[in-house]
This record gives structure tokens, sequence and C-alpha cells, in this order.
């Protein structure tokens, strides 16, 4: 909620600057985030135990 106060400040004072910077400050962290999922996701995937082999990809 911090960052959305800080976006609606910096769009309330006219701060050009400071808004550019949080809504690339947020895209890189929605971006790391979309990394770290599809990582978890695939290694889940990849090495899961305990499923039945026929799910398995040969």
């Amino acid at each position: 909620m911090c960052e959305l106060a800080v976006l609606i400040s910096a769009l309330s004072v006219q701060d050009e600057p400071r808004f550019w910077q949080t809504v690339i400050v947020f895209i890189a962290v929605l971006v790391i985030y979309a990394l770290l999922l599809a990582g978890y996701t695939y290694l889940g995937d990849r090495f899961r135990i305990g499923s039945p082999a026929i799910l398995q990809p040969a």
C-alpha cells in the first residue's frame, strides 16, 4: 500500500521524475516476481515426487 501512496503523492505534487521512478520500480518488482514464480513452477513440475509415472514426461 505504501507504493500506491508514493505514486498518488507523486501525481498530486506533479513530480514527474518520482512518478516514473515509482512506475519503473513497480514493473521491475512485477517482472522479478513473474520470473521467480515461473522458476518455482517449472522446478516443482520437473522434480515432483510421488506423481504417477504415466503423468511424467518421458
